[in-house]
């Protein structure tokens, strides 16, 4: 009893308020009619209620990449980008060796922005502004916007781009046109593909790179070994509706020695001179030095020699050159070679040789 109740729409239906009710099988009520003014007086009137909002399995990205701009330190593990839209107050991220030992490793309060490319694009060389290639991508949310080229080079406008499931590059880019609903045009490119011929396919997966991202750190052991993955509402349990599951293999590209640069090989009396630039993932921007932090427990780089395709000899050097005498030029060619073709790799102690950087010099 004392329960409001309204017959027809709620503008101009009649209030009531139950007296009683009787019976069982068929039931009957008694009521009496009411002001709105007392049916307010007792509570809010009867009619439809809100919705509750569902919880989407959110979309998760990934990313065995190299050190950011904004990171200092190794992390020791990928960057996870999280989306969903409604977002919840946070998405916990699960790992283990398998779907029974999954464990929380951290957690999302935002949610990071993420699209895909629209179309192929064949990019120019690296470390250069690419002022010909356009670059189509489309946002599940956010927007991009156009900075100076100072700025860029000072770290904004970074996106990753997943070029293949196990390969993920940095681009940055100056100009941003909005060309449709969150599309854009992106253009004044910079990226750091080492392989000059690789495009990015149509479809290929884009984050934003900024401090939305989640760093995960894993175990030393767990390296190199597919892991169980599961990420979603951190009030719910894991489940296939809600969470996202699946695996993940790190690789440790954060922790990979930089390919170095700027190889030159030049023909003296005493052999070829080769010479190369290392590069550092941590502090290279502190330019009070007169050299960027080595980044690695001791200083070695291996230096292979190509014919075509196959290495036909492999050395080392602690230094940032080497000198290969005529005898050795001879056994590793078998004659006097007009141009030299020399892949160098920086060599870290707990992880091996990173990114190697082919070039074919004429001497």
């Amino acid at each position: 009893a004392g329960d409001p109740f309204i017959l027809n729409d709620m503008s101009s239906g009649t209030h009531y308020e139950i007296q009683h009710v009787a019976g069982l099988a068929r039931r009957t009520v008694e009521a009496r009619e009411k002001s709105i003014v007392d049916a307010k007086k007792r509570g809010p009137l009867p009619g439809q209620g809100g919705r509750l909002p569902t919880v989407s399995r959110p979309d998760v990205r990934i990313l065995d990449i190299a050190l950011q701009a904004f990171e200092t330190q190794d992390r020791g593990g990928p960057l996870v980008a999280i989306f969903s839209d409604p977002w919840p107050s946070s998405h916990s991220i699960h790992i283990g060796a398998s779907p029974s030992q999954l464990t929380v490793r951290n957690s999302a309060s935002k949610p990071a922005v993420t699209g895909m490319v629209e179309g192929d694009c064949l990019l120019n060389a690296p470390g250069r502004w690419d002022c010909e290639s356009t670059l189509t991508v489309t946002l599940s949310s956010g927007a991009l916007f156009s900075h100076p080229t100072l700025d860029v080079l000072n770290g904004v406008n970074r996106l990753a781009i997943g070029v293949s499931p196990a390969e993920w590059i940095s681009l940055q880019f100056c100009d941003a046109e909005l060309i449709g609903q969150r599309q854009y045009r992106l253009r004044t490119l910079v990226h750091d593909m080492l392989d000059p011929n690789l495009t990015i396919p149509d479809g290929a997966s884009v984050v934003v790179m900024d401090s939305d991202l989640v760093a995960l750190s894993l175990l030393h052991h767990e390296f190199g070994e597919e892991l169980s993955l599961a990420v979603g509402p951190s009030h719910l349990s894991i489940n296939e509706t809600t969470h996202h599951v699946g695996n993940l293999i790190y690789s440790g590209a954060d922790v990979e020695p930089l390919a170095p640069v700027h190889i030159e090989a030049l023909r003296k009396a005493d052999g070829i001179h080769i010479s190369w630039i290392r590069r550092t993932r941590i502090g290279g921007d502190d330019w009070s030095g007169a050299e960027v932090p080595l980044g690695e427990s001791v200083e070695e780089y291996q230096i292979d020699f190509w014919d075509d395709e196959i290495i036909l000899e492999t050395r080392t050097s602690s230094k940032t050159d080497m000198i290969l005498d005529p005898a050795d030029e001879l056994a590793i060619f078998g004659a006097s070679v007009d141009v030299i073709s020399v892949g160098i790799s920086q060599i870290s102690s707990r992880n091996g040789a990173g990114a190697s950087r082919r070039a074919d010099v004429q001497l």
